[in-house]
């Protein structure tokens, strides 16, 4: 079972499971989220390839793949995917750790990657942010900024707990 939603406040409430509240703390603007239950033993996968509008009315398409392996976690949970296209990041809930890392495929299109920092000669990384705002690498196969599409890509980043993550420049 998957659902889509879209929050005007801070939480986000999952009409998966009305006990279910997940507090977005650093986001104000409405959200667009994505919620699957996993069962921890068998593993999983939660996809999405859509357009959302940014604050500057501007659509961004957002392509996020996570793969969750078997026996990466003990019972089942509803995991949620918040992608946010107006700073590229991406939060996970519930916050968690994973005995076999998932795998993260996402991919922003239609960024303005100037107001976000980026120059189009610059290097891209992709970074776990803690609670603190201490940045933190994370492994992957490939992260790549296309200037002319406007486009941050990260492919099978390796995501051992669920956080905050995002580009980096």
């Amino acid at each position: 079972l998957i659902s889509f939603g879209c929050s005007d406040t801070n939480p986000v409430n999952s009409p998966l499971q009305s006990e279910s509240t997940i507090q977005l703390d650093k986001f104000n603007d409405c959200q667009f989220y994505i919620s699957k239950i996993i069962d921890g033993s068998i593993g999983g996968e939660i996809s999405i390839d859509t357009l959302l509008r940014n604050v500057q009315g501007n659509l961004v398409r957002v392509e996020v793949c996570l793969k969750i392996d078997s026996l990466s976690f003990e019972g089942t949970r509803e995991i949620t995917i918040i992608p946010n296209v107006n700073d590229a990041s991406v939060q996970f809930f519930p916050k968690m750790k994973f005995s076999v890392p998932a795998k993260l495929h996402l991919v922003y299109t239609g960024l303005d990657l100037e107001k976000l920092g980026f120059t189009e000669n610059c290097k891209v990384d992709f970074v776990f942010i803690n609670d603190g705002g201490i940045i933190e690498p994370v492994e992957y196969n490939f992260c790549t900024i296309n200037w002319p599409q406007q486009q941050l890509r990260v492919s099978n980043a390796k995501v051992f707990h669920f956080s905050r993550y995002a580009f980096f420049k």
